[in-house]
Parts: C-alpha cells; sequence; structure tokens
C-alpha cells in the first residue's frame, strides 16, 4: 500500500513539477507564490483521495442497522461504535500525515 501511494507520488510530483514550469512561463511567477500554489493544488489532491478512500471504507463494511450516514459518531450504521471511532481516527491521523507532509514541502 505504502509503497504503492509513494510511487504514486513521486510520479505526481515529476507532473506537477512539469506543470508549474509551464504554468511558470506563462506568467512569470515569482518563486514563493509558485510554492504556495502548489501546495494548495496538492491538499486538494491529497483531499480528494482521502475523501474517496473513506467512501470506500464505508460502503464495504456490512451493515446490520438500517442507516443512511455513517460519518464520525452521529449515527453508527456498519459496525460497532469501536469500530466508528477508528475510522474517524484513521481519518484524523491521514489529515495529520499530509499536513506534515505538506509542511516539509513548503520548507523547501
Amino acid at each position: 500500500m505504502m509503497k504503492v501511494m509513494m510511487k504514486m507520488m513521486k510520479v505526481m510530483k515529476v507532473m506537477m513539477i512539469k506543470m508549474m514550469i509551464k504554468m511558470m512561463m506563462k506568467m512569470k511567477m515569482k518563486m514563493k507564490t509558485m510554492l504556495m500554489m502548489k501546495v494548495m493544488m496538492i491538499k486538494k489532491m491529497i483531499m480528494r483521495k482521502v475523501m474517496k478512500k473513506l467512501r470506500m471504507k464505508r460502503t464495504r463494511t456490512t451493515r446490520t442497522k438500517s442507516s443512511t450516514t455513517r460519518r464520525g459518531r452521529t449515527c453508527t450504521g456498519g459496525g460497532s461504535v469501536r469500530e466508528e471511532g477508528r475510522a474517524a481516527a484513521r481519518a484524523a491521523a491521514a489529515r495529520a500525515h499530509w499536513d506534515v507532509f505538506i509542511e516539509s514541502l513548503a520548507g523547501r
């Protein structure tokens, strides 16, 4: 899983940098603004990815009690309360990890 992610990220990074250079040529930007834009774009992509993952997780669990949503602690749909907590924690961890990653990118 992580290996695949790493590969993906590498490929993405290369593509992003290429795109950025093109855009820079277009509008002769300063480097700092470029970095900020890069960070924003990456953040957007990452959020999309995380959300998609969470959605996948939600659909895969077998639902015992019938309920439409399984978000946070609002109402327990699929598994037990413990499972809910775990999903929420996972989301939080992913977000934290990405923030760190983005910070490191911005630092460079």
